[in-house]
């Protein structure tokens, strides 16, 4: 019973989709499971591939090419590797193209849903985009409507889901999971201090995309709160993206150039040992009309590396973050908030060592990607 997960991002892009697709590939395989991937080509994909134990099938990248080129090989997959079932791990366009070939050749097709993709309103800031996504919602309803089932990744998107016109019945809430064995305490994370020049700092990490909602302006403005209860405090900022120029407008008008660094990118094979460097880890995501948090891989591999972290009180990051047991959620709106978490970890490092290590049994007992390809593979035995 060979599953095919069919996705438009994987490693070694980098990216939510990304980590996700991995991750349920990884876990089905260790399961016993036979997998195939399907995924667009990506630089470095012809090196790291052939070191997968599992078959990786690239098809070319650019729009309109790709997803003509995934109506091809799809049926050729499934014959040539007596495909059972389909996994595609986003409705656009991998659960599309699988409703497509599925209603001639018969097999099931299962669909996993993060957050943001699901609104119609994902693409408001490009007019094109978004008037191309609202065309194309009554195809977005059938694909949801014909697949088997559809995970969700947390009960915030399931509602997301269920608000389309889905049967409850057929969303299942199957939360996201982390790599425990990649993603652990370290103890020779010391050199990323001395990288950045922050030895015997308190270090305040964010790692991801400089996306608006992400809220790292809301950190930037709490800092000077934070630094008068905490002087010692270091923001260290991880990741690229289209906010980058206005959050170092944010940082220079608040007056804290020398308490904010912002590393840019971090190749993946240091990221570990960029959270094991952080004593605090932050994310305050708000939710808009086009954005919203589905989940947050972060707050896992943060925990799993026996860390606090802090979260915004939206969307899926109530089920990444369990308040006061793997972290704090705070109002993503509320400077004052933020600051006062942040504070209280800081100058309370046995309570943010008690949440860490809690993080960590979390995330072995429950969130593995072993764990989370375990439930799937039971519904989709079950249902298909």
């Amino acid at each position: 019973m060979t599953t095919l997960v069919f996705t438009y991002g994987y490693p070694p892009a980098d990216g939510g989709v990304e980590v996700y697709s991995a991750g349920v590939a990884n876990g089905l395989w260790q399961q016993g499971q036979p997998v195939v991937v399907l995924a667009p080509r990506v630089a470095g994909s012809r090196v790291s591939d052939p070191c997968q134990p599992f078959p990786i099938y690239r098809v070319p990248k650019t729009l309109i090419l790709r997803e003509l080129w995934m109506v091809l090989a799809l049926p050729w997959l499934i014959r040539q590797h007596r495909i059972a079932r389909i996994l595609a791990t986003v409705w656009l366009p991998c659960g599309v193209v699988s409703w497509l070939v599925t209603r001639f050749l018969r097999i099931p097709y299962f669909l996993s849903a993060h957050g943001s993709e699901i609104l119609d309103t994902q693409n408001l800031k490009n007019p094109l985009k978004h008037q191309v996504r609202k065309r194309l919602r009554w195809l977005k309803t059938i694909t949801l409507h014909n697949a088997q089932a559809i995970f969700a990744v947390s009960e915030y998107t399931r509602q997301l889901v269920i608000a389309q016109g889905i049967s409850p019945d057929k969303v299942v809430t199957i939360l996201n999971g982390v790599n425990t064995e990649r993603f652990q305490p370290l103890q020779d994370a010391d050199w990323v201090r001395v990288r950045h020049k922050i030895e015997g700092r308190k270090v305040i990490l964010t790692l991801g995309r400089l996306d608006d909602y992400k809220g790292h302006d809301t950190v930037i403005r709490a800092l000077p709160q934070v630094l008068a209860a905490v002087p010692q405090a270091v923001y260290l900022i991880v990741g690229r993206g289209p906010e980058r120029i206005r959050l170092e407008q944010i940082v220079r008008e608040v007056g804290v150039a020398d308490k904010v660094i912002f590393a840019g990118y971090v190749p993946d094979d240091e990221l570990v040992a960029y959270y094991n460097a952080c004593d605090l880890f932050v994310l305050v995501s708000r939710q808009d009309e086009k954005d919203v948090e589905g989940f947050g891989l972060v707050y896992l591999e943060a925990n799993a590396c026996g860390k606090p972290v802090i979260g915004g009180d939206i969307g899926g990051v109530r089920d990444a973050i369990i308040h006061g047991e793997t972290g704090l959620l705070v109002n993503p709106y509320d400077q004052d908030a933020i600051a006062q978490a942040i504070i209280h970890l800081l100058c309370a490092p046995d309570e943010a060592q008690r949440l860490g290590c809690k993080g960590r049994q979390r995330v072995e007992n429950e969130l593995d990607w072993r764990h989370v390809a375990q439930r799937m593979q039971a519904i989709m035995k079950l249902a298909g």
